[in-house]
This record gives structure tokens, sequence and C-alpha cells, in this order.
């Protein structure tokens, strides 16, 4: 009979995650060390690690692997929500997907209910964002609240963390309001990267494996 770990990650300690596995971080799962039932809620899912794989994360862990990264917080409450894991005895896989797929570059695998709003921005956007966090125009993103995927084209696909998207639309109304647009010499490329980032569309399902976090 099969013993798994059951975790419980909300939306954030789910990207913190999958930015471990990706980076190798945390060991990969193989088959079905690693799976997943539907979300509890809009905000939490159970993943359940079979026992020898929890223990080679819980070890990874324990050698330091996620310390001195970005937004220490974020990777604290990952450790936590691991560290507390519960035990369960013989649990069925028959209705629980496998997520190492969705995790590792299956193009027809995601992560559902993501909370991301998706933009694609050109080089010349893409520079003026850069510009616009990197000058305190714009309070900076931590690690995850914007993810991003490169084009050949040069341009980038940002997937902007929800509550992180907000809090900029506000803080882009302000300077708005302010004028600091307005006074610029670049008054039409502001105006296009508002635009574009005003415009962001919701995001059913994402593939983590394509995505870098977003770092200023």
């Amino acid at each position: 009979m099969a013993t798994y770990k059951k975790v419980e990650f909300d939306n954030a300690q789910s990207m913190f995650f999958s930015i471990a596995l990706n980076k190798g971080w945390l060991p990969s799962p193989i088959n079905k060390e690693l799976v997943s039932e539907s979300k509890i809620s809009d905000d939490i899912s159970s993943y359940y690690f079979e026992g020898m794989y929890y223990n080679n994360i819980v070890n990874a862990i324990s050698n330091g692997n996620l310390e001195g990264k970005y937004n220490p917080n974020g990777w604290n409450n990952l450790k936590q929500a691991i560290l507390n894991a519960s035990e369960v005895q013989g649990t069925s896989t028959n209705d629980i997907f496998v997520v190492s797929s969705a995790l590792h570059g299956n193009p027809n695998a995601g992560i559902p209910n993501t909370p991301f709003l998706k933009s694609k921005l050109n080089g010349q956007q893409l520079a003026m964002l850069y510009i616009a966090f990197s000058s305190g125009l714009f309070g900076k993103p931590t690690t995850a609240e914007i993810l991003y995927k490169s084009h050949e084209d040069g341009s980038c696909s940002l997937f902007f963390e929800k509550e992180f998207h907000s809090r900029l639309n506000n803080q882009i109304s302000i300077a708005y309001n302010d004028g600091k647009f307005a006074n610029s010499n670049s008054e039409d490329d502001w105006n296009d990267l508002i635009a574009v980032i005003r415009k962001s569309e919701g995001v059913s399902q994402i593939n983590m494996g394509e995505l870098q976090p977003y770092i200023v």
C-alpha cells in the first residue's frame, strides 16, 4: 500500500514550487511520485508526494537549496507548507492527475484556474516597463509576481499575478494623474504600454516549464 504525504499549496506556493522544480533547486518527480487533486478552492490545491520523493524534497530543503533566493518570505512560506505535510495511507490515484508533465514542458498540460493575467509586449514596451520599474515609477515585482516567455521576434509574453496587476494599474493611474507621462518626451510610448497592460487577459492554463521569473 502506497504512502503519500499530503501538502496544501496556495497559488503563490504552487508558483514557487514550480519555479524550484524548473530551476533544479528541488528534485523533479518521476511518474507518480507527485500527484495533485483538483483544487480545493480557487486558492488552495492538494498535492500528494510519494514517501521517498517527499524525503528527497525535505533533504534538499535541509541542504539549503532554497536559501539566498529573491523574495525570502515566499520561499519560507513554501518550505513551511511542505514541512507541514500530513501522512496519507493508500491514496488512490485513479481520479488524480500527474502534475510532473505540467511542470516540465508538456504543452498540453497546465495548472488550471491560474492567478495570472497575460499581455504580450514588444521590445519598445518591454524597455519602457523596465525603465518604469528600475526608476521607481512603478513598484518592482517580487519573484513570481511576473513571469515571462520570450519569443523569436524580440517580444515577450508577460504573466502578471492578479494582485500585482491590480496594484500596477493603481500605480499607473496615479502616475497618469500626476502628469508623469504627459510631461515626458515619450508620451505616446507610455500610452501604448499602458494600453497593453490594461488589456491583459485571464489565463486558464499555463506551462510553468516554459516560463521564467521577471526580475528587475
